[in-house]
C-alpha cells in the first residue's frame, strides 16, 4: 500500500510539468529563425480524461506557442510532435492513471 502511495504522489509530483529548450539563432537556419522544442508530462484518468498537465498534443502546441511569444516570434511551423502514453510502467496502477509525455518541436521566427 505504501508503495502504491509514493507513486502516487511521484506521478502527481512531476505531473503538469513543461520543459522547453530553444536553440539558438546562428545554427545553419536561414533567416532569423530559432527551433523551440517543448516536452509536457501529464496525466490522464482511464485513457480519455485529462487531469493533470499537458497530456495533449494540443495543450503542447499552445504550451509552445506561449514560449514562442515569449521569445518575440510570431510565425511558428511545426516539425514534430508526438504523444507518448506510458501505461505500462506501473501497472495495474498506471492502467487507471496513465502518465502521457507529449512533444512538439517547431521552427519559429
Amino acid at each position: 500500500m505504501r508503495t502504491l502511495i509514493l507513486i502516487t504522489i511521484c506521478m502527481f509530483g512531476l505531473s503538469a510539468c513543461t520543459f522547453t529548450e530553444t536553440a539558438g539563432k546562428n545554427h545553419a537556419m536561414t533567416g532569423d529563425k530559432a527551433h523551440l522544442n517543448t516536452t509536457g508530462i501529464g496525466l490522464k484518468f482511464l485513457f480519455t480524461s485529462p487531469i493533470a498537465g499537458t497530456p495533449t498534443i494540443d495543450g503542447a502546441v499552445n504550451g509552445l506557442a506561449e514560449d514562442a511569444k515569449k521569445t518575440g516570434a510570431n510565425n511558428i511551423e511545426i516539425v514534430q510532435s508526438s504523444s507518448t502514453n506510458l501505461w505500462w510502467i506501473f501497472p495495474p496502477f498506471s492502467i487507471i492513471l496513465n502518465p502521457i509525455i507529449t512533444n512538439v518541436a517547431a521552427d519559429v521566427k
